[in-house]
């Protein structure tokens, strides 16, 4: 979600925590961002692991066949 893109009336109340503060509509459209920020960082995370668990896989691989070649020997 790009909450960038709206123009927003930061000042309206957006609702009520837990103790009826009133939660602003900037509170709010801040949170949403900190958490897209997050789950961007989360997904680069995740594409470098992927990115790492392939070559690891590949290494793997090529080990393997080096110590199939050796028994056949």
């Amino acid at each position: 979600m790009i909450t960038k893109q709206h123009c927003w009336n930061r000042t309206l109340i957006a609702g009520h925590d837990d103790h009826s503060n009133p939660i602003l509509v900037a509170e709010l459209v801040a949170a949403v961002e900190g958490l897209q920020h997050s789950l961007d960082a989360s997904a680069e995370t995740i594409r470098q692991l992927q990115t790492q668990n392939a070559e690891l896989e590949a290494q793997l691989n090529h080990v393997n066949a080096r110590l199939n070649e050796q028994n056949a020997a």
